[in-house]
């Protein structure tokens, strides 16, 4: 009886190991993820090792050979991409139009030596369940080590902070729609102006004809976006906001939680607003679980799991099977501009989180949203990470600053006017530029292009009236809910703060775009 139990456990090798390679990619990347965000990639994977599995058994018919060259698919699935990279590079011209690289010599290579292997498998005539029974205990003592290193570092859960508040309902009067409009790395006038050489006086007029504020001297709190965004949407700066939520933390993955319980979403939701919140394709700002209405499009997939995709074989076949990053990156900013038209037809008041990564980097839009990088690497790496020249970044950037603009001339009108009341319309970057950013070195940035964050607001003249030229984002919903609730928030002095990005919560004051030693 034991050793039929023990035949039956023995198969579970292969169910096993295509665990490894999510977990230890989600161990390292930690800061960026969520447990939620995995568990559709473990699911997909181990459905399609059954798939697999049943098939193999139906071919052998011997289940522990089933098993066996599961896990050999597995192998070769997981390992193709890691073994490819520590080949040392390889070029040899045939024609002009035929060159054989490290993949043409190492995919035949793979695929005989799997056809050789498998047919190895499939004659084998021992008996070999306890070689199985070996690697399911491995394979466990692996999963088990993983998890609790996991359990050691994933963030601790940071209590929601609770929105402060005098009375439950807004003081009398109709209930404005709030847009909270994030674009990712707008720069300010001047700052595009000095160091693009590009003249956004067109935008900016149109704003203002529209009826915006648009200061001239704002500049933002923080220059990581995450940072940034924990802090605007909680009107604090980071270092109270984390006195606040407990322990001491050291991970900026931690935040999160910042983001999703934000304080101006709790305030508005208790004072009768829905909360409306679009797919980003960035882990802080994807998929608000305390969202009335959340839009994404189907079958669209996070960024944990395109970060697995992207390590296992079908990164060869990534376009043919539809797993672009660069195309799914730009439908989304299309489908995210199309639905958030039917805002302002919702019954109940809304506040509407939309976070639109353009213009910061990838460049995937032209000007006229062509396409603009066929062939590279999807990244939203920025800064001195950024892989191309200082050339390559400020057209790519302005190229895409300037089609962003378009859609915004674009949607604007439309959310005004098909308003029943006058919404409330905040245009806002996180952080300025990086073409000059150094993530290592305060000292090697130009604060003053990434500090230089763009803002303009669409409000009612007794908000705009309280609006000033050197506003930072804390301060920007003490005022909205002030006059929108029965809120009472009293301004914070406005201060700007560089972090490295290995020390994201070591602080270096900026000040008028200098960067202050301490």
């Amino acid at each position: 009886m034991k050793l039929k139990y023990l035949k039956k456990l023995s198969c579970l090798h292969p169910f096993l190991f295509v665990l490894l390679p999510p977990l230890i990619l989600f161990s390292q990347n930690i800061r960026e993820l969520i447990v939620t965000d995995t568990l559709r990639t473990f699911a997909v994977i181990e459905v399609g090792t059954a798939l697999v599995f049943l098939l193999a058994r139906f071919l052998f018919r011997s289940t522990q050979k089933a098993g066996l060259f599961t896990l050999l698919v597995a192998i070769v699935f997981f390992s193709y991409f890691h073994v490819r990279q520590v080949l040392p590079e390889l070029y040899i011209p045939i024609t002009e139009s035929f060159i054989i690289g490290k993949h043409k010599l190492l995919m035949p290579v793979v695929f005989l030596l799997t056809a050789y292997l498998s047919y190895r498998i499939y004659t084998l005539r021992r008996r070999f369940y306890k070689f199985s029974s070996y690697l399911v205990f491995i394979f466990l003592l692996l999963i088990g080590i993983n998890v609790i290193s996991l359990a050691k570092n994933l963030p601790r859960k940071i209590r929601s902070i609770e929105a402060t508040r005098t009375g439950t309902t807004l003081s009398t009067g109709p209930q404005l729609d709030v847009y909270y409009i994030i674009l990712d790395g707008y720069g300010r006038k001047d700052v595009l102006q000095e160091y693009f050489d590009y003249d956004n006086s067109e935008f900016i007029n149109f704003l203002r004809n529209q009826g915006f504020y648009v200061p001239k001297k704002n500049v933002s709190n923080y220059v990581q976006t995450f940072l940034s965004l924990a802090s605007s949407l909680n009107m604090e700066y980071i270092p109270p906001l984390l006195e606040k939520a407990g322990p001491a933390i050291g991970d900026a993955a931690q935040l999160r939680p910042l983001i999703v319980n934000n304080r101006v979403m709790q305030t508005l939701k208790k004072n009768g607003y829905e909360f409306v919140s679009f797919a980003s394709g960035y882990e802080p700002t994807e998929n608000n679980p305390n969202a009335d209405t959340y839009y994404y499009q189907y079958g669209d997939l996070n960024y944990f799991e395109y970060r697995t995709l992207n390590n296992t074989l079908l990164r060869r076949f990534g376009i043919m099977l539809n797993l672009d990053l660069s195309r799914v990156a730009r439908n989304r900013f299309y489908f995210n501009l199309e639905k958030i038209r039917e805002v302002p037809k919702m019954p109940q008041p809304t506040f509407t989180f939309i976070h639109i990564l353009q213009p910061h980097p990838p460049f995937i839009f032209g000007p006229n949203g062509e396409v603009t990088n066929k062939g590279k690497t999807f990244n939203l790496n920025d800064g001195n990470s950024f892989k191309g020249t200082l050339d390559e970044y400020r057209q790519g950037y302005i190229n895409q600053l300037r089609f962003v603009n378009v859609n915004m001339r674009r949607i604007i009108p439309e959310l005004i006017n098909n308003s029943t009341v006058p919404p409330i319309i905040i245009l806002q970057s996180d952080h300025g530029p990086g073409s000059m950013t150094n993530w290592n070195d305060g000292a090697k940035t130009n604060q003053h292009e990434r500090t230089g964050n763009f803002l303009a607001v669409y409000a009612p003249e007794s908000v705009k009236n309280k609006l000033y030229e050197t506003i930072t984002p804390v301060n920007l919903f003490r005022i909205i809910l002030t006059e929108l609730t029965p809120e009472d928030l009293q301004l914070l002095e406005d201060h700007s703060y560089y972090s490295s990005g290995p020390e994201p919560f070591n602080f270096y004051e900026v000040i008028d775009g200098v960067f202050q030693y301490h």
